[in-house]
C-alpha cells in the first residue's frame, strides 16, 4: 500500500495503528476483545516490543510496594519505577518465578516486600480471550506519513505454553508507575498499567500457525 493521503498525519508513537484500525473500519479500544471480533490487529515498524494486553498483578496495592523500594525519583520530585523484564535479564536484578499456579516477580535478597504475582489462570485467559486470531501489519514511518507493506495471519495459540513463555522471558513484563505528589491523593500512584509484550519475531513461539496475508 502507498502512503496514504488524508490518514497519514501522525501525532504520536500510536498514530499508525490507529489509522489502520480506521482504514479497516474498526474499533480498538478495547483491551478484552479483539479489534476487528474475531481477529486482533497489531501495527509493528521496527525493534519494539508489540504490546499483547494489560494485566495488573495481585495482591492489591503491590505497586506502592515496588514503585517506593525499587523507584528512582525524577526532577519533579516524583518516584517513578520504569522497568521492562524481558529475556529473562534485568538491570534492577528482578527474575521471574514460575511457582506451581502463578507467575511471580521477585528480586533476590530481598523478602520484606509484597511481590506481584499473576496466576496462570488469569494470564492464560487473557491472552487466549484476546489472541486467538492475530493479525500483524509491517509498515515504515516517514516524517508524517505511513506505508503499510506487509501482513501476517497467526492462529491456533499456544495457550498452554503461555506461563513458561513469559518464565522464560519471551513474554516481557513491563512496569510503568509514579507518585504523585502535590495532587488531592498525594500518596496515590499514577499507573500506566503492567503490560505483556513480546518482540515481533518471538510470536512464532506463542503460535501454531503463522500465514503471509495475500
Amino acid at each position: 500500500m502507498g502512503w496514504p493521503a488524508g490518514l497519514s498525519r501522525l501525532w504520536g508513537h500510536g498514530c499508525p495503528g490507529k489509522i489502520l484500525e480506521e482504514l479497516l473500519g474498526v474499533d480498538g479500544g478495547n483491551y478484552d476483545t479483539p479489534d476487528a471480533g474475531r481477529w486482533e490487529i497489531k501495527f509493528h515498524s521496527g525493534n519494539a516490543l508489540l504490546t499483547l494486553f494489560h494485566l495488573e498483578g495481585e495482591p492489591k496495592g503491590h505497586m506502592h510496594h515496588m514503585v517506593r523500594r525499587f523507584g528512582i525519583p525524577d526532577a519533579k520530585g516524583r518516584t517513578s519505577f520504569r522497568h521492562t523484564i524481558h529475556k529473562g535479564q534485568s538491570s534492577h536484578g528482578f527474575f521471574i518465578d514460575n511457582e506451581s499456579n502463578r507467575i511471580t516477580v521477585r528480586h533476590p535478597g530481598v523478602s520484606d516486600i509484597v511481590w506481584p504475582y499473576w496466576t496462570h489462570d488469569r494470564l492464560i485467559t487473557a491472552f487466549a480471550a484476546k489472541f486467538r486470531r492475530l493479525i500483524t501489519v509491517r509498515g515504515s514511518k516517514r516524517k508524517n506519513q505511513v506505508c503499510y507493506e506487509q501482513a501476517y495471519l497467526y492462529e491456533e495459540p499456544k495457550t498452554t505454553q503461555f506461563a513458561e513463555a513469559v518464565h522464560t522471558g519471551i513474554i516481557a513484563i513491563d512496569f510503568d508507575a509514579r507518585t504523585n505528589p502535590g495532587t488531592k491523593n498525594s500518596r496515590g500512584l499514577r499507573n500506566h498499567g503492567t503490560k505483556f509484550r513480546i518482540a515481533y519475531d518471538d510470536l512464532r513461539h506463542i503460535y501454531e500457525k503463522r500465514k503471509k496475508f495475500g
